[in-house]
């Protein structure tokens, strides 16, 4: 397997429609990738769309010139092979276009509902930093001023502060470390794969990243069957392009309830990966001969699914985070406000 990073999901999906459309309009395809080159603005780009020209030119067939640049996942290369020997790769790369596109989206659902908690927490942290190392310290003089110590509580807090701030240098190298150390790790596929394993094991029980790999499989699902697999094939490749490993054992437990007799659709719903609604769904599309677009259905039921969850999680987690804060930041002004008051009446 290559080192290399494949291209980001954006890219695909504009790759897949740009080539689509020249296909569409009957022009050769190593007439359309020199047009997509001549648009190409980066250099990476260029280097990439070059190597495949120079490949085409050559007599390769384009799912081997796409592999050959080590720069497209072996799903989208998989996928344009059998474009190319059915005589519909048109049509796949139409698909293909939809599929990153809802990748890409899934993408951006997911890094918004991170960064916004982590921006959060920033914040909390930035705040209680300053009210342990800077506000605190004035009350102490007060105490002191007024012939009175400081509670205890208040004196605990200023003294943990304060051996964060003496060890801040430190704790900003470790975290800066880290993030070059997991920075330069996602740019190899080897060290992507062991992130994912990394967050897998630490969300694996998570209804919202079930949510999302059911989405994920669900969507390969419609597309493998729109390109002409069978649905024991199509659950393999699933299998594949999944990194959760719930999701995986849902598959294992489908395919052997079909090699057991079931019927594809009994077998998604025995095995927890769509309800029963769905399964009836797509039942009757296999009986009427329409089981492609109830799968594309079913896939867009699930992809909207799993970004609510995902919206659910941004909003249960903003609250939490601000009444974390406040709780922390009371707790902290009340310690020494309440004795300062209490002083203040005394002498009054």
């Amino acid at each position: 397997m290559s080192s290399k990073q494949t291209l980001p999901a954006d890219i695909l999906s504009a790759f897949c429609l740009e080539v689509s459309m020249l296909l569409k309009s009957g022009m050769p395809i190593a007439d359309g990738i020199r047009i997509v080159l001549n648009e190409e603005n980066s250099k990476k780009g260029k280097e990439i769309l070059e190597n495949i020209c120079h490949s085409l030119d050559m007599g390769t067939p384009f799912c081997e010139a796409l592999k050959e640049t080590e720069s497209f996942p072996d799903y989208m290369v998989s996928m344009v092979m059998l474009g190319e020997r059915t005589g519909s790769l048109e049509k796949i790369l139409n698909e293909l276009y939809v599929y990153y596109k809802r990748e890409d989206e899934l993408k951006d659902t997911i890094k918004s509902a991170l960064t916004y908690p982590l921006i959060m927490t920033g914040i909390l942290l930035i705040v209680l930093f300053i009210l342990t190392t800077k506000v605190l310290p004035i009350f102490e003089n007060v105490f002191l001023q007024l012939g009175s110590e400081m509670p205890k509580t208040a004196v605990t807090i200023m003294n943990i502060g304060n051996a964060l701030s003496g060890a801040a240098l430190y704790i900003t190298a470790i975290v800066i470390i880290l993030l070059i150390v997991v920075f330069i790790m996602s740019k190899n596929e080897k060290g992507a794969a062991k992130l994912s394993a990394i967050r897998n094991s630490l969300t694996k029980n998570s209804k919202t990243s079930e949510a999302i790999g059911i989405s994920r499989l669900t969507s390969a699902l419609a597309l493998t069957m729109s390109a002409g697999y069978d649905t024991f094939d199509a659950l393999e490749l699933g299998m594949e392009l999944s990194d959760n490993p719930k999701i995986k054992d849902k598959i294992k437990s489908c395919v052997i309830l079909i090699q057991n007799g079931s019927s594809f659709s009994e077998a998604l719903e025995t095995s927890g990966i769509i309800k029963s609604i769905h399964a009836s769904m797509l039942s009757i599309g296999f009986q009427t001969g329409s089981s492609e677009e109830v799968m594309k259905e079913i896939s867009e039921k699930y992809t909207t699914e799993a970004e609510n969850k995902i919206n659910n999680l941004i909003s249960s987690i903003e609250p939490a985070i601000v009444i974390a804060l406040s709780i922390l930041v009371g707790i902290i002004l009340l310690s020494v406000m309440m004795p300062v008051w209490g002083i203040m009446s005394s002498i009054g």
